[in-house]
């Protein structure tokens, strides 16, 4: 989905982060990604469970018809559980 502020349109706002490209060196956390365009600088394209996050209450979105891979940002001290996850997705990813 891409995500941007109600009161700008895409033709205005630059491209801030795709998740569909692989990037090098950039600060990928979400929040600060949706602050930035909440503020109006610019936009992002992210998947669409980030509709629960209280930002995009301030934020249009439109689909868009790219497809990507999913991303999980967690902490490296995050608990157990989360890597007993990964741990399971890795053996079983196709």
């Amino acid at each position: 989905m891409k995500y941007y502020h109600k009161d700008t349109s895409l033709e205005s706002l630059p491209l801030l982060y795709d998740t569909s490209t692989e990037y090098k060196n950039i600060d990928t956390e979400i929040e600060q990604l949706l602050l930035k365009t909440c503020m109006k600088e610019g936009y992002v394209i992210l998947q669409k469970f980030m509709d629960q996050s209280p930002y995009c209450k301030y934020l249009s979105s439109s689909p868009t018809n790219k497809t990507s891979s999913l991303y999980l940002y967690y902490h490296e001290d995050a608990h157990q559980i989360i890597h007993n996850i990964l741990d399971v997705l890795k053996k079983h990813a196709f």
